[in-house]
Protein backbone atom coordinates (compact mmCIF):
# COMPACT_ATOMS: atom_id res chain seq x y z
CA UNK A 1 0.00 0.00 0.00
CA UNK A 2 0.91 3.35 -0.71
CA UNK A 3 0.79 6.82 0.72
CA UNK A 4 -1.62 9.12 -1.23
CA UNK A 5 -0.94 12.58 -0.91
CA UNK A 6 -3.83 14.71 1.23
CA UNK A 7 -6.38 16.29 -0.70
CA UNK A 8 -6.31 19.90 -1.51
CA UNK A 9 -7.66 22.09 0.92
CA UNK A 10 -8.64 19.00 3.03
CA UNK A 11 -9.71 20.13 6.64
CA UNK A 12 -6.85 19.07 9.82
CA UNK A 13 -8.19 16.81 12.58
CA UNK A 14 -9.41 18.92 15.30
CA UNK A 15 -6.93 18.90 18.33
CA UNK A 16 -9.74 18.63 21.21
CA UNK A 17 -9.26 20.90 24.26
CA UNK A 18 -12.00 18.93 26.42
CA UNK A 19 -10.75 15.04 27.80
CA UNK A 20 -11.48 12.59 25.07
CA UNK A 21 -14.02 11.68 27.74
CA UNK A 22 -16.07 14.22 27.44
CA UNK A 23 -15.89 15.94 23.34
CA UNK A 24 -17.91 14.55 21.01
CA UNK A 25 -17.07 11.40 19.14
CA UNK A 26 -15.75 12.35 15.79
CA UNK A 27 -17.52 10.60 12.75
CA UNK A 28 -16.31 10.78 9.18
CA UNK A 29 -19.12 10.41 6.15
CA UNK A 30 -17.78 9.01 3.01
CA UNK A 31 -20.43 9.64 0.05
CA UNK A 32 -20.28 10.63 -3.37
CA UNK A 33 -23.68 11.66 -3.74
CA UNK A 34 -23.44 15.54 -2.19
CA UNK A 35 -27.16 15.54 -1.36
CA UNK A 36 -26.76 12.39 0.56
CA UNK A 37 -23.38 13.22 2.24
CA UNK A 38 -24.71 16.67 3.08
CA UNK A 39 -27.85 14.90 4.58
CA UNK A 40 -25.79 12.48 6.44
CA UNK A 41 -23.28 15.13 8.24
CA UNK A 42 -26.03 17.86 9.00
CA UNK A 43 -28.19 15.59 10.49
CA UNK A 44 -25.20 13.47 12.64
CA UNK A 45 -23.94 17.20 13.43
CA UNK A 46 -27.45 17.70 14.78
CA UNK A 47 -27.60 14.93 16.75
CA UNK A 48 -23.96 15.96 18.63
CA UNK A 49 -21.21 14.71 16.78
CA UNK A 50 -18.10 16.46 15.46
CA UNK A 51 -18.52 15.08 11.74
CA UNK A 52 -16.07 15.23 8.23
CA UNK A 53 -17.61 14.87 5.46
CA UNK A 54 -15.86 13.21 2.24
CA UNK A 55 -16.85 12.44 -1.51
CA UNK A 56 -15.21 8.91 -1.78
CA UNK A 57 -12.71 6.62 -0.36
CA UNK A 58 -9.45 7.64 -2.36
CA UNK A 59 -10.17 11.26 -0.30
CA UNK A 60 -11.04 9.64 2.64
CA UNK A 61 -7.54 7.77 2.72
CA UNK A 62 -5.74 11.01 1.77
CA UNK A 63 -7.13 12.66 4.57
CA UNK A 64 -6.25 9.90 7.00
CA UNK A 65 -2.34 9.72 8.46
CA UNK A 66 0.13 6.94 6.72
CA UNK A 67 2.36 5.11 8.05
CA UNK A 68 5.23 4.07 6.63
CA UNK A 69 7.26 1.92 9.02
CA UNK A 70 3.65 -0.27 9.38
CA UNK A 71 2.84 0.44 5.45
CA UNK A 72 -1.01 1.60 6.88
CA UNK A 73 -3.44 4.43 7.38
CA UNK A 74 -3.67 5.36 10.75
CA UNK A 75 -7.39 6.16 11.15
CA UNK A 76 -8.29 9.17 13.60
CA UNK A 77 -12.20 9.03 13.76
CA UNK A 78 -14.54 7.46 16.01
CA UNK A 79 -16.70 6.10 13.67
CA UNK A 80 -16.95 5.93 10.00
CA UNK A 81 -20.43 6.06 7.58
CA UNK A 82 -19.70 5.19 4.54
CA UNK A 83 -21.47 4.28 0.70
CA UNK A 84 -20.69 0.97 -0.70
CA UNK A 85 -20.69 2.24 -4.32
CA UNK A 86 -18.73 5.49 -5.28
CA UNK A 87 -16.14 6.69 -8.44
CA UNK A 88 -12.75 5.75 -7.79
CA UNK A 89 -12.68 3.96 -4.25
CA UNK A 90 -15.38 2.35 -2.98
CA UNK A 91 -16.69 1.39 0.28
CA UNK A 92 -15.42 -2.08 0.55
CA UNK A 93 -11.96 -0.44 -0.86
CA UNK A 94 -12.20 1.64 2.10
CA UNK A 95 -13.73 -0.92 4.46
CA UNK A 96 -10.07 -2.83 3.91
CA UNK A 97 -8.05 -0.43 4.20
CA UNK A 98 -9.64 0.62 7.55
CA UNK A 99 -9.55 -2.93 9.02
CA UNK A 100 -5.91 -2.71 7.78
CA UNK A 101 -4.96 0.35 9.97
CA UNK A 102 -5.25 -2.19 12.54
CA UNK A 103 -8.00 0.06 14.49
CA UNK A 104 -11.65 -2.46 15.57
CA UNK A 105 -13.53 0.96 14.12
CA UNK A 106 -17.31 1.04 13.79
CA UNK A 107 -18.05 1.02 10.08
CA UNK A 108 -21.35 1.36 9.39
CA UNK A 109 -21.99 1.09 4.87
CA UNK A 110 -25.24 2.40 3.49
CA UNK A 111 -26.16 0.93 0.28
CA UNK A 112 -29.17 1.29 -2.30
CA UNK A 113 -27.64 -2.59 -3.18
CA UNK A 114 -27.88 -3.82 0.08
CA UNK A 115 -28.78 -7.47 -0.77
CA UNK A 116 -27.96 -10.57 1.44
CA UNK A 117 -24.87 -11.23 -0.41
CA UNK A 118 -23.64 -7.75 -0.30
CA UNK A 119 -24.34 -8.43 3.46
CA UNK A 120 -22.44 -10.93 3.95
CA UNK A 121 -19.32 -9.78 2.06
CA UNK A 122 -19.00 -6.33 4.06
CA UNK A 123 -19.60 -8.43 7.31
CA UNK A 124 -16.78 -10.86 6.44
CA UNK A 125 -14.57 -7.57 5.28
CA UNK A 126 -15.71 -6.43 9.30
CA UNK A 127 -18.76 -3.55 8.30
CA UNK A 128 -20.43 -3.32 11.85
CA UNK A 129 -23.14 -3.19 10.49
CA UNK A 130 -24.97 -2.32 6.60
CA UNK A 131 -27.78 -0.02 6.21
CA UNK A 132 -30.28 -0.13 3.05
CA UNK A 133 -31.23 2.80 1.44
CA UNK A 134 -33.89 4.08 1.88
CA UNK A 135 -33.61 4.43 5.88
CA UNK A 136 -35.05 6.59 8.09
CA UNK A 137 -33.09 9.08 9.67
CA UNK A 138 -33.89 8.26 13.41
CA UNK A 139 -32.53 4.20 12.62
CA UNK A 140 -29.03 6.08 11.24
CA UNK A 141 -29.23 8.25 14.37
CA UNK A 142 -29.94 5.40 16.69
CA UNK A 143 -27.27 3.05 15.02
CA UNK A 144 -25.03 5.75 15.55
CA UNK A 145 -25.46 6.63 19.05
CA UNK A 146 -25.30 2.70 19.89
CA UNK A 147 -22.16 2.17 17.97
CA UNK A 148 -20.48 5.60 19.58
CA UNK A 149 -22.30 7.32 22.30
CA UNK A 150 -22.04 10.88 22.92
CA UNK A 151 -20.42 11.95 26.46
CA UNK A 152 -22.75 11.50 28.97
CA UNK A 153 -25.18 9.58 27.16
CA UNK A 154 -23.47 5.92 26.90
Amino acid sequence: MHALPRAAGSPALPTPALPPRLRAPHVLVVDDDLAMRTLLADVLVDAGYDVTALQDGEEALRWQDFDPDADRFVFTVDLVVTDLRMSRLDGLELLAAIRASGRALPVVMVSGFADDELRHHAGQLGATAVLAKPFSIPELVALVERLCPLPGRG
